[in-house]
């Protein structure tokens, strides 16, 4: 009998609001939500390099 087959964690981006704070730029965020300066900019219908402001509501994926 052969051992059941190990399944490949699977985990589905959520979509979050994240309100911009002094000193992030899309680059920190991408650091820190495990993404892309590039899919940021393509959620939030952004171009790059784009400045962000304190108080600016980004769209992000987080990986749950």
């Amino acid at each position: 009998m052969r051992p059941p087959k190990a399944e490949k964690a699977s985990f589905k981006p959520v979509i979050v609001k994240y309100v911009s704070q002094p000193g992030d730029t899309i680059y920190s965020l991408a650091r820190r939500f495990q993404t892309t300066p590039e899919k940021i900019a393509e959620m939030n219908r952004m171009h790059l390099p784009s400045l962000i402001f304190p108080g600016e509501v980004i769209l992000l994926e987080e990986k749950m």
